[in-house]
């Protein structure tokens, strides 16, 4: 066998050597039994030759298997039904023997979760054992375990007609049974003749299935909710073996829509293994509401019966609501709700009351506004969409529907409107004794809602109005009584017919005035009576009264007769401005007073204000002082002006147009500024003061105080303080033809030296001299320093370090201005160790050197480098690696180079170059030369 391992080989069954006759063996009848709950029953064979139970397995060269069912020889003749498996033929001399365990043939394959009990039918069977008793070709029936008949079970040698009745009974949880050929002699088996053969007619299978279908009752999507009417409701099943039929009930009683699946009776999976969804509409109008129960089956191939339950709640019943009561009076309301009992109720058994609607609708049903809330209510309170008459209606809605909807409330009557400003009528003008009495009434064109105008609340003197009416009426007329000297104020605020208060409140005066009027003075620009205008400037005054105003007289009436401003200028004429506002210019420069009074409409006269004005449009004039020896940077300048604000020294370089500024400082009427003189091009300048004055008037002073009226501007020559020459050279160089540049090792210190002289060649000594130091392109530091001696002269030795740029600097003081000398540049080569770790190799080995950059002042990422060998051929050196090869930030590197072309024994020199680049302040360099030692 070749899935599986037979239970005896084929040796053990040589060596038995025993001969079991056919016609001893108890054979069991074929006949078919009734189905019975868990088995099902296949047939090998249909009537027109088919066969669908068994199938070709194991090896199709060596052994032939003939699924088809091909007439077979019985008492009567030949009849359709019988399987065959035999060895493969090849002629004599022509074919290859079978090898040891080729095996194969067809086999019946049991549904997933079933296994095959019973195996009946005719069968015949030889082999080599049965026909020779030498051990060869095997032939028989299989199932999981081992041999069934004949096989390694016992030899055989039935070959012809009459046929064998069989009755096997396989394995406890045999999942296949198989008609199988196998070759079991370790030398091969012959292929010259048919030596091994099993047929099998008129065959059955017995199928245990002990599992149910299961049944799936998707699809059913009222099974979450309520439902009415008629539903569609789904089953299906699904099953290893297949599915015979479903259906379901409702409640457990009365099967529904019942459908039958094809089933093929010669297929081990006789029946469909899944059914999908089977849908089909159920009318449950005459269902009582409720819960209710829709039970789904399904029978697989076995006959074993599943089922599962899918709830089923039923409302086929609309709530009701049978009555709506106002329960807050149907006045006029200003607050938006209106409290009503609603009395709704849902049939028993239904879903119940899901939900409450409501809408609100003008008297003529327009307008209409709709609400609701969750659940049964007993009462609610309902909002008009907008002020007016209203009236409302409720419907209640259950887990399907709306129910109808009751009838319409009492009336529901809402005014929230505002009403608008009252007008007041009646008020008397300005007068000493007044009893007036004055007429309210809605002003026109002001808001007015439905309910109309109720009244009004009235105040008299400081109060304010109420939120209701102190007075009925759309047009009432009120007496106010004796009122005192002075404003009396009135104010009245309008009351809707819903008791809505206006938000505006309406004020009117009755008004006895014993008052002067206020005036106020405000200059232009604002400022203080002390401050200085440097333009023409004007003052505004205006006047106010609280009671009788600053009104002025009508045109043609004396200006006596109204409100007026009068003022004079320095004791002059006096001006008199109609009205509440005055404009009083000045141009002329001066201390200026000015008198200023006011009378209101009344008459009454305010008090007098004197204001002063001071104005000067001048410039502000001056001088420049000679410039003190002692300090040739400060420059002074005297003003001739009472108030300066701001001053600043101007310079302009001869043949320029453009003046550079410097801040002055001020002290009384003087002005000064230490010129910047180190920072500008030597030569001529013109100079001057640019001096702003209180009055915000600009004037430049440009001349000294020695110059005569006419002359030119002031002069400066740059720079103002003594010159000095800073000289630089390397050691026992030249300061003037010296060289500029000098190359040094690593370990070598440099020495330089300066001379510091003034403009006319002469030493200059004692003077502090910085010693900078630049490496590549970061900023100037210095290093160090030292003072010049009697001769001007420093000399100074430098510690070894990387390429960098040397220069001098002696800073600037009081008297003379700094100077730099010449840039001085030392190139420094860079240095690295290098060493191999083995100096004599082979052809194919790999040198391993390392070394390290010195010197320092790495990128923290290191820096790449050249590994280079000696070409005797060319006489030079050339690069061998350079890609990957670089330091790490503190210098170490490690390589590697293979030989691979050496021929005989080859002495290799090698070294080390550190190209110059930007980040690593050396110049080129490289390492010693070692030497490598290779033999191929």
């Amino acid at each position: 066998m070749s899935d599986h391992a037979p239970r005896a080989t084929p040796a053990a069954f040589a060596r038995a050597a025993f001969i079991i006759t056919v016609v001893g063996l108890v054979l069991l009848g074929c006949a078919s039994v009734p189905a019975r709950a868990g088995t099902y029953t296949v047939s090998v064979c249909d009537a027109s030759g088919a066969n669908r139970a068994f199938a070709p397995f194991g090896d199709g060269v060596y052994v032939a298997a003939e699924p088809g069912c091909r007439p077979q020889f019985t008492g009567s003749g030949y009849q359709s039904g019988g399987v065959r498996v035999r060895n493969s033929v090849n002629p004599p001399g022509v074919g290859a023997l079978a090898p040891l365990f080729a095996s194969g043939g067809l086999r019946a394959q049991a549904p997933a979760g079933t296994s095959i009990t019973r195996v009946r039918g005719s069968a015949t069977a030889f082999d080599d054992m049965g026909s020779t008793f030498a051990e060869g070709w095997r032939s028989g029936i299989a199932d999981d375990v081992g041999s069934l008949w004949c096989g390694f079970r016992q030899p055989c040698s039935w070959g012809g007609p009459p046929m064998l009745g069989i009755d096997l009974t396989p394995s406890a949880g045999a999942t296949h049974i198989d008609l199988t050929v196998t070759c079991a002699v370790w030398t091969g088996c012959s292929r010259d003749r048919l030596r091994g053969v099993v047929d099998l007619d008129d065959a059955t299978l017995d199928v245990s299935d002990p599992v149910a279908p299961q049944v799936s009752t998707a699809g059913n999507g009222w099974s979450a909710g309520w439902a009415t009417g008629a539903i569609s409701a789904s089953v299906g099943a699904t099953d290893s073996a297949g599915v015979r039929r479903t259906w379901f009930t409702i409640d457990g009683s009365g099967a529904q829509q019942q459908r039958q699946f094809p089933c093929d009776p010669y297929a081990m999976a006789p029946c469909p293994a899944d059914t999908g969804i089977n849908a089909a509409p159920l009318s449950i109008a005459g269902f009582s509401d409720g819960r209710h129960t829709v039970n789904l089956h399904a029978e697989d191939a076995g006959y074993n019966q599943a089922s599962a339950d899918v709830p089923l709640l039923v409302d086929n019943n609309a709530p009701v609501v049978s009555a709506v009561d106002t329960i807050t009076a149907s006045t006029w309301r200003s607050s938006n709700g209106f409290d009503l009992h609603v009395t709704e109720a849902d049939p028993a058994g239904g879903s119940g009351i899901q939900r409450t609607g409501w809408e609100v609708c003008r008297e003529d049903g327009t307008a209409c506004s709709a609400g609701s809330t969750a659940g049964a209510i007993t009462a609610a309170s309902v909002a008009a969409p907008s002020a007016g008459t209203w009236k409302a209606r409720f419907w209640a809605t259950d887990a399907l529907r709306a129910g109808v909807k009751s009838d319409w409330s009492a009336p529901l009557r809402f005014d929230d409107i505002v009403p608008g400003a009252t007008e007041v009528s009646g008020a008397a003008a300005w007068t000493r004794e007044a009893t007036p009495s004055i007429g309210l009434a809605l002003a026109a064109g002001q808001a007015r809602g439905p309910s109309g105008i109720g009244g009004f609340a009235v105040a008299t003197g400081g109060g304010t109005p109420g939120q209701t009416a102190t007075v009925d009426g759309e047009h009432p007329s009120v007496s106010l009584g004796a009122l005192p000297e002075g404003a009396t104020t009135i104010r009245a605020r309008t009351i809707g017919g819903s008791g809505v208060a206006s938000s505006v409140v309406t004020t009117a005066q009755v008004r006895v005035d014993r008052t002067p009027p206020l005036l106020g003075v405000a200059r232009d620009p604002d400022g203080a009576d002390t401050d200085w205008v440097g333009r023409e400037t004007k003052v505004a005054v205006h006047a106010a009264d609280d009671l009788s105003g600053m009104a002025p007289a009508a045109p043609g009436e004396p200006e006596t007769a109204g409100a007026r401003v009068v003022y004079a200028v320095d004791g002059g004429e006096s001006v008199v401005v109609r009205g509440a506002d005055a404009t009083i210019a000045l141009a002329a420069n001066g201390d200026h007073a000015i008198t200023v009074r006011a009378y209101d409409t009344a008459g009454n006269v305010s008090r007098e204000r004197v204001l002063r004005v001071r104005v000067d449009r001048t410039a502000p004039t001056g001088e420049i002082l000679a410039r003190d020896p002692g300090r040739p940077r400060r420059l002074r300048a005297v003003i001739d002006d009472l108030c300066v604000r701001s001053a600043v020294v101007e310079l302009r370089r001869r043949g320029d147009v453009v003046w550079h500024q410097q801040e002055a400082t001020l002290e009384g009427r003087e002005a000064w500024a230490d010129l910047d003189d180190d920072h500008l091009p030597a030569g001529a300048y013109d100079v001057r003061f640019r001096v702003e004055d209180c009055a915000g008037n600009v004037g430049n002073i440009d001349r000294f105080a020695s110059q005569t009226a006419g002359s030119a501007g002031a002069q400066l020559r740059f720079p103002l303080r003594a010159q000095l020459h800073l000289q630089v050279a390397f050691d026992g160089d030249d300061p003037l033809d010296g060289g500029a540049r000098r190359t040094l090792a690593l370990s070598r210190r440099v020495r330089i030296q300066g001379w510091l002289t003034d403009a006319d060649g002469t030493p200059t000594g004692g003077r502090v001299v910085l010693v900078q130091r630049r490496i590549t392109a970061g900023d100037w530091t210095t290093i160090a320093t030292d003072a010049t001696g009697v001769d001007g002269a420093i000399d100074v030795t430098l510690p070894a370090g990387p390429s960098r740029e040397l220069r001098l600097v002696t800073e600037p003081d009081e008297l003379t201005v700094g100077a730099i000398s010449r840039t001085l540049r030392v190139a420094v080569p860079a240095r690295a160790t290098i060493r191999v770790a083995r100096r004599t190799l082979r052809n194919g080995d790999v040198a391993r050197f390392s070394g390290r950059v010195l010197g320092g002042f790495l990128p923290a990422r290191g820096r790449e480098l050249e590994l280079q060998g000696y070409n005797p051929l060319r006489g030079r050196w050339q690069p061998v690696r350079t890609s990957g090869l670089r330091s790490d930030g503190r210098g170490y590197w490690r390589a590697g180079y293979r030989f691979t072309a050496t021929r005989g024994t080859v002495r290799y020199r090698f070294r080390l170059r550190i190209p110059p680049r930007p980040d690593h302040p050396f110049a080129n360099g490289y390492s010693r030369a070692v030497t490598v030692i290779v033999t191929g």
